[in-house]
């Protein structure tokens, strides 16, 4: 069984690093955004594979890049806690 790391956005603010994205933007009207979305690197999961459906439409690089280097940030601050 194959899991794929999934990365989500939520509506609610808060006092993390992160990245918006306003669905007034081009990124935000190529991800059917229909809210102003906050990306952490808190807010990911482990999905199966065959679970996750594509929405048809990519990130731009710039915005992967980016929620990658959020999530890689939250790890490293995670495993320095359970150390």
């Amino acid at each position: 069984m194959d899991f794929i790391r999934v990365v989500y956005g939520t509506t609610e603010s808060r006092n993390w690093p992160g990245e918006v994205v306003n669905a007034d933007t081009r990124q935000g009207r190529r991800l059917d955004l229909r809210e102003t979305t906050y990306f952490y690197g808190a807010n990911t999961s482990w999905e199966r594979a065959e679970g996750v459906r594509s929405i048809g439409q990519t990130c731009s690089w710039e915005l992967f890049f980016a929620l990658r280097r959020l999530v890689e940030d939250w790890d490293s601050q995670v495993l320095e806690r359970d150390e």
